[in-house]
């Protein structure tokens, strides 16, 4: 790659990355063998970001780790942080929480330094997701009740991310049974959703009602909200939608006694990750395969 040419290549990757992360792979790494250490660094970072949209996250942490050093060296605070928060999710994701608190605390202290709001919201995001991981659910509750205040009083507040922080509250109530503070944060993110979010974005609120019912073992108000994301999933597809809804798909059958039914759905979902790798998904398949085959066994 030649140098003059190196910042229009790079565009063209990140292109290449949103549309077709899978080319995108194949030419950055093609291409890193010719690359100066900058272009390395950066190349690495490309490679994580196509690894995310991937859901290929052993990749993702390999390509972080391969350029994070760099980063934080040459003092490119941005990069430096990003790469934090991206090594934080994986090591949460892997269930190695004190190496994903670490990277957080970096992450809160970049965006401290820099008096960053969009920084410090992904950051408490991140810490919501990490504490309710661990079952520690009300500092889960409190990190994303900061994170929803940040994005009420930033001019412009992102959309897309107070959608997401009342869906991710909204599961820790479910899990604290709090079911009438889950069915608020639901709806105010389903009131927050928009047409132009992707697929797996859209789908959330109709996916976090349709949770909510099941988990109240009330099959058939969840049965409305499976239908309409089933419906959004024909109009926009994307896999990770369409796994998770099977795995709420297997639980609506279970609670009908459909139990073989429910097998099959699992077991097509599961044959999903042979393309896929989503570590906390693959294990709540396997969690819910166990707990039907004791139901079968049972009849």
């Amino acid at each position: 790659m030649l140098v003059s040419n190196a910042q229009d290549w790079f565009s063209q990757m990140e292109e290449l990355c949103s549309s077709s992360p899978e080319h995108a792979v194949d030419g950055l790494r093609a291409a890193l063998v010719d690359m100066q250490e900058a272009d390395q660094a950066k190349a690495h970072y490309l490679l994580a970001q196509c690894y995310r949209k991937l859901h290929q996250q052993q990749n993702e942490e390999s390509a972080l780790m391969a350029c994070i050093g760099y980063f934080k060296e040459l003092g490119q605070r941005e990069l430096y942080y990003f790469c934090n928060i991206g090594l934080a999710k994986v090591n949460a994701n892997f269930g190695r929480y004190e190496a994903s608190m670490n990277y957080l605390k970096e992450a809160q202290e970049l965006a401290t330094e820099a008096n960053n709001r969009e920084w410090m919201i992904r950051v408490y995001d991140n810490l919501g997701l990490l504490h309710s991981r661990m079952s520690r659910n009300e500092e889960s509750v409190a990190y994303y009740t900061e994170a929803l205040k940040l994005l009420r009083n930033t001019p412009g507040g992102n959309q897309l991310q107070s959608m997401k922080t009342n869906i991710y509250l909204g599961n820790v109530y479910i899990k604290m049974k709090l079911y009438d503070r889950a069915y608020d944060h639901f709806t105010m993110a389903l009131t927050e959703s928009k047409p132009e979010f992707n697929s797996y974005d859209s789908q959330m609120p109709l996916r976090g009602l349709a949770y909510l019912f099941l988990d109240q073992k009330k099959p058939a108000a969840a049965k409305r909200f499976l239908d309409k994301a089933h419906q959004l999933l024909l109009q926009k597809s994307d896999i990770i939608s369409e796994m998770r809804l099977f795995l709420l798909d297997a639980e609506y059958e279970k609670q009908l006694g459909h139990y073989s039914r429910a097998k099959e759905i699992l077991e097509g979902g599961l044959r999903l990750f042979q393309q896929q790798e989503v570590a906390v998904l693959k294990i709540q398949y396997l969690r819910a395969m166990v707990e039907l085959d004791k139901k079968i066994k049972e009849e």
